[in-house]
């Protein structure tokens, strides 16, 4: 959950970036982000704070590739955050770059 969504009442497109950020670090760890807080609570303190989850480190490959995306995802300013369309072609080019190659939609 984007921190913004404590004080808005409304899900944006911007919010969604942020929690693909989230996402993104899940299925790369393989862990829950703020898996060391204890309850709901805590965790709505920690976005409440604007806290962020901890990143390995140093980070295993290929974790290393995206965290520059993850953190960018993550921005306090909702409006720094990537779009979905520079989210998709940094995704394809690490995807390229790293591991092989991504099909391409038709």
């Amino acid at each position: 959950m984007a921190p913004e969504l404590l004080e808005e009442d409304r899900p944006t497109v911007l919010t969604d970036i942020y929690g693909f950020g989230m996402t993104l670090l899940e299925a790369l760890t393989g862990g829950m982000p703020f898996h060391d807080l204890v309850g709901i609570i805590q965790v709505i303190r920690a976005l409440a704070t604007r806290e962020r989850p901890a990143l390995p480190s140093p980070p295993p490959s290929p974790l290393a590739h995206y965290i520059p995306l993850i953190k960018r995802c993550w921005r306090g300013d909702k409006n720094a955050r990537p779009d979905i369309k520079h989210v998709i072609a940094e995704l394809n080019w690490v995807a390229e770059h790293q591991h092989g190659t991504l099909g391409t939609a038709s």
